[in-house]
This record gives C-alpha cells, structure tokens and sequence, in this order.
C-alpha cells in the first residue's frame, strides 16, 4: 500500500549500549489519518530478542547481553490503512575490562590496559589511583605504563566514556588494585603480646601467596587475631610431645570464646612446589580449609620437617629470618584442649595475640 503522506522515524536514547540492558526506542508517526496503530519487530540480530512492549510508539526489549548490531522496525498504520516504517539502530558493545598486574617492584614500570570487546570509535579512558601511590605516564592512554613509588596495596580505578547518541555517553567504572614492594623478598614484622619476629617471603615462587598475604596485612587484618594452635605429636621413643606448627590468623578472643575471623577475600591457588618445602624449620606456609585452593588468611610457621605436608598442596612461601627465639618461646609454651580442633591438645594456655602485623620498609 502506498504510505502517502503518512510519514515515521524511530529513535532511541541509546545507540551505544554495553550488555545487561534493556533498550527503548519511540516511534514518531506524523500525517495520514488518525488514529495510528504500531507493531515493532526485529529485522537484523546476532542472537534471538524479547520484545517486552511492541504495539505501541514505545519499543521495550528484554535484557539483551550478546555484542552485536541490532535493528528494529516498526510500522505505522493509519485508519486509511496507509503504511509507513522507521529503523532504529543500537550497537551493543562489548563489556570494559581492565588488565593489571597483580604484584609490582617500586620504581619499575608495568603495563595496564583497558579493553573494549567490540571497537566504538571515540571511546576515551583516564587512570586515577583512590589509595597507594604512583604514576601512570599517560592517564589518559587506553595502555598506560604505570610506577608506584611505595610499598603499599596501591588501588585504583579507569573510567573509560563511550559516545552515545545525542550526548548520552555511556560511562563505564572499572576498579583495580595491586600490591607494590620493595623487591622480590619482602619482610614483615609480627609483634604479638610475647615478643616479635621477623618474616621473608619468596615473591618469585609464591607471588599469589605474598600478594594475598599482604592485602590482609595492608588492610590490618591481623590485629587481634591469635595463635591459636600450638600443636604438637608425641614421640614414641622419648614421650615427649614434639613441635609441629605454630598457626594464627584466623580467631579473635570475644569474651571466654573464640571467634573465626572470616576473610575478606576468596580463596587462592596453591604454589606448592618443590623450591618451596614445609621440611625447612621456620618456614611460613598458607592453611588450608579444605582442598589444595582453599588458604586465605592463616598462616602456620613449621616447627620441624614438616616435607609431608608438600604433597597436599601447602604452600611454604615465607620464612622466619630474625626473632626465632620468640617463636620457640611460644612453641614451649603450656597447651590445653582445642575448642577449634577436636581432640587435639593445641591451645596456648595464654592467649597469644598478634599485635600488628607490618611491612618492613628499608
């Protein structure tokens, strides 16, 4: 049928969209002869659409998450059954993701990006930190070189803009952090209520394990909480209970009970490996509550060759470098029945509290 002087755009808001959105778009119809009957429907898609509302001049889609072009139709009828169509257009980008090192050396520049799945032209990005210290050498770079000045979790964010139709830019936040050390052996000092001492880690063999380590000791964590297990094992020849592990980091003394201190974070992946062996004394490793990726926030120092403990995933990535004497102090200290582990005679008769737990800065 001829359209005659019936005459329909469409529009949207949005021509430029990341997924997880609904997109509305209006039909404007002018001349021919009231009253005007809609009906949308979709002409080109990557993928199957909803349509929420579509007999009406307002267009609603369901929640649409496949990157793509997408093109809707409608047509217009009037009362003289003259017709007309509008198209209206929307590019669902890709989603905004940003790349960043999880661990980085002072004073050496890293790279960072910001990626957008699908190319829309005119995109723009800036780089700010919110906690840390360093800079980038072009914040405004979609792949900026980054240096921080300072042993710290340093944390930040990219918040890149993506033009959208008549003005409507779509900003996108994306937050970051990673921690920054002196070099690849950093120490922290572990005051607790009977003396202090002084821990290494290996941050070339077990750079997840100091990473999430020094989150927790950077957030402060640790203060507080206890060394709540003092275990040991009887030697069949002599009788005499012998050291195993000292373990902490993970209960708080509330009034007569104690109290698991949850984590802040998920667990992490074990890095067990044979550079890194429970069978050295003093060595620091990662508890596990479970399987091999289970560790989060305790940490237990071996008291003995505890090699048996490689196999299970139970990554030794620190050891105890000054102050040795405060922790066979604390070994040698009286034990009582566990009220965290079931038969087992492993809690210090005296609460052992950690005090502080803080980066040691040359």
């Amino acid at each position: 049928m001829n359209s005659g002087s019936l005459k329909v755009t469409a529009s949207t808001d949005t021509a430029i969209a990341l997924p997880g959105g609904a997109i509305m778009a209006t039909a404007t119809a002018t001349g021919g002869v009231l009253p005007y009957s809609y009906v949308w429907d979709v002409n080109a898609s990557p993928v199957e659409v909803e349509l929420v509302t579509s007999t009406t001049d307002t267009l609603e889609t369901g929640v649409l998450t496949t990157p793509g072009r997408y093109v809707f139709r409608v047509v217009v009828v009037d009362s003289a059954e003259s017709m007309a169509s509008g198209f209206v257009t929307v590019e669902i980008s890709g989603d905004v993701t940003i790349s960043v090192p999880e661990l980085v050396v002072i004073g050496e520049p890293v790279a960072l990006s910001a990626m957008i799945d699908t190319d829309v032209a005119g995109a723009t990005v800036l780089w700010s930190l919110t906690g840390g210290g360093g800079d980038y050498d072009d914040a405004t770079s979609l792949s900026p070189q980054f240096t921080a000045d300072r042993a710290d979790t340093i944390v930040g964010q990219a918040v890149v803009t993506l033009p959208g139709a008549g003005g409507n830019d779509i900003e996108v936040v994306r937050e970051f952090s990673l921690v920054s050390v002196a070099d690849l052996s950093p120490q922290v000092l572990i005051t607790t209520n009977f003396g202090s001492f002084t821990m290494e880690m290996d941050a070339s063999l077990a750079p997840g394990h100091v990473v999430n380590f020094l989150r927790y000791v950077d957030e402060d964590f640790y203060t507080s909480t206890l060394f709540h297990r003092n275990a040991c094992s009887e030697n069949a020849d002599t009788g005499v209970c012998d050291p195993f592990v000292l373990q902490g980091g993970g209960f708080e003394r509330v009034g007569d009970e104690l109290i698991k201190k949850d984590p802040t974070r998920d667990p992490i992946a074990s890095e067990a490996r044979e550079e890194l062996s429970n069978s050295v004394v003093y060595s620091v490793a990662l508890a596990l509550s479970g399987g091999a990726d289970s560790g989060t926030t305790q940490i237990f120092i071996n008291l003995t060759d505890n090699g048996f403990l490689d196999s299970q995933g139970f990554t030794a990535f620190g050891l105890i470098v000054e102050g040795t004497d405060v922790v066979d102090a604390i070994a040698a200290m009286e034990r009582t029945d566990s009220t965290i582990i079931a038969d087992e005679v492993s809690l210090p008769v005296e609460d052992v509290i950690i005090e502080s737990i803080e980066r040691v800065v040359e």
